[in-house]
């Protein structure tokens, strides 16, 4: 155990685990408690779909060696923290002990957005989030035959839980609000092709169309029966996925006077209203350098990027607090920077990577996509046009696996599309496979500009 000051940390996920690494490397002395009531150990959030389709075990998904964290001084405690007192400097547990801190981190994450629909308490309602709700899912095949299910909501949650309950044999629809899949994140051409693969999996999908309400069964008031949907359709199930969003986890929070708005209010440098209280990760709403409140952020890299901000910063702080300033000077205290948006995903068979500034519909920017002739395979660029040269802003990818590092720099340095275009095989990521594909796009993206009057200002190309 060390005996230098003690930071708490609610939450292990990915925010809470990389705080407490970025601690430890600048705090040797700290003493770093991880409080978490959903797992012993930190595992990767995104493959519970994996688990349940029978690919991974649990202890497959954990990051690090379980004796990582003793090795590393951070003692892991599974408890639920129920109340925060920023003024005595103490977290009670729902044992009703309470634990002392000298610097608090909360990285508690979220959980299922639910809108109060009618019926929604019912037998075979849940989300998909934590370890509980997959135990929750496991629990519903072992008890009974689910034969049918309607998923509300068409994100990423959505698709992970369409395919897993596809496995194993589950007809499956989804309720999408928007006119396209994703359709509030992804351009017009994007979405069509997500669509044609989801309904090549025996997917169906109700677009244009949201939950009313979610009857019982007919034999059994306590189950679900069927859903009923804003169009006016009624749709037998025995199971209702939520997948609707997610919002921040608050219940330890409420009562801690900290300043909330939809999340955790904090600044730059996840600094909460409270003195040595910080937030971030999913439950945190980051405000600027106005006290103007942004989105929240609820990606897993954007989560790890606060997390190593948040160690530094209670590193560099508890230094200065012990009067070591020269320690303080050896400490990367930058502010929280989110850079160039970054996501991926993969809807079953077809991967799909987004990189920098890309809006369903162009603003300011200029767009040309080449998509294949077995519309299985995509290619988007955004540009702005500076001082008459075509300046990359974004890319999205569908079917092509895309090096993260190289649109990275590529965006940093603002590169030139043409340029971007004539060294498209350095970013694809197994070139070996990708060389034909590089070629059908070049060619494509040279005759679309020689067919274009003004290139440098032409709206979306054809396809290729």
């Amino acid at each position: 155990m060390r005996s230098g000051p003690v930071l708490i940390i609610i939450g292990n996920g990915i925010t809470g685990i990389t705080a407490a690494r970025y601690a430890r490397q600048h705090h040797p002395q700290m003493r770093i408690r991880v409080i978490s009531d959903e797992s012993d150990y930190f595992f990767s959030r995104t493959a519970l779909m994996y688990i349940f389709m029978g690919h991974m075990r649990l202890q497959d998904t954990e990051p690090y060696e379980r004796g990582f964290y003793a090795t590393n001084g951070i003692e892991l405690l599974r408890a639920r923290v129920v109340a925060i007192d920023p003024l005595q400097r103490s977290v009670r547990l729902d044992s009703n002990q309470s634990l002392e801190y000298d610097y608090l981190l909360i990285a508690c994450g979220s959980r299922p957005r639910y809108f109060d629909w009618p019926g929604q308490d019912l037998n075979g309602v849940q989300g998909l989030y934590s370890l509980s709700d997959l135990k929750t899912l496991e629990d519903r095949f072992r008890g009974s035959r689910m034969q049918s299910a309607v998923i509300v909501g068409g994100g990423l949650i959505g698709i992970e839980m369409a395919e897993m309950l596809h496995s194993r044999n589950v007809a499956v629809q989804m309720l999408v609000r928007e006119s396209g899949y994703w359709g509030n994140v992804l351009p017009a051409a994007e979405s069509r092709l997500i669509e044609r693969e989801i309904q090549r999996h025996g997917i169906q999908l109700h677009l244009q169309t949201g939950l009313q309400s979610i009857a019982a069964h007919l034999e059994d008031p306590d189950r679900v029966g069927a859903v009923i949907t804003t169009t006016g359709q009624r749709l037998p199930c025995d199971f209702v996925g939520i997948t609707a969003g997610v919002e921040p986890r608050l219940d330890c929070v409420d009562a801690s006077g900290l300043a909330i708005d939809g999340g955790i209010l904090v600044d730059p440098y996840q600094r909460t209203s409270a003195e040595r209280v910080f937030a971030a990760g999913d439950c945190a709403r980051l405000c600027d350098g106005g006290g103007n409140p942004a989105a929240i952020e609820q990606l897993w890299y954007t989560g790890r990027m606060q997390g190593q901000v948040a160690g530094r910063q209670i590193a560099a702080l508890a230094w200065r607090d012990a009067g070591e300033t020269g320690r303080v000077d050896q400490i990367d205290t930058s502010p929280y920077q989110r850079g160039f948006g970054f996501n991926s995903a993969k809807f079953f068979t077809r991967e799909f990577h987004t990189y920098g500034q890309v809006p369903p519909e162009p603003e300011s920017q200029q767009t040309w996509v080449w998509l294949s002739a077995d519309m299985t395979r995509l290619l988007r660029l955004y540009w702005q046009v500076k001082a008459d040269r075509t300046v990359l802003s974004g890319v999205n990818a569908i079917g092509i696996r895309l090096r993260h590092a190289v649109f990275d720099d590529w965006l940093g340095a603002g590169l030139a599309v043409p340029t971007v275009i004539h060294r498209l095989d350095q970013a694809i990521f197994e070139p070996e496979f990708g060389s034909g594909v590089v070629r059908l796009i070049q060619r494509s993206w040279y005759a679309s500009r020689q067919q274009m009057a003004d290139p440098l200002t032409a709206p979306e190309a054809r396809y290729g």
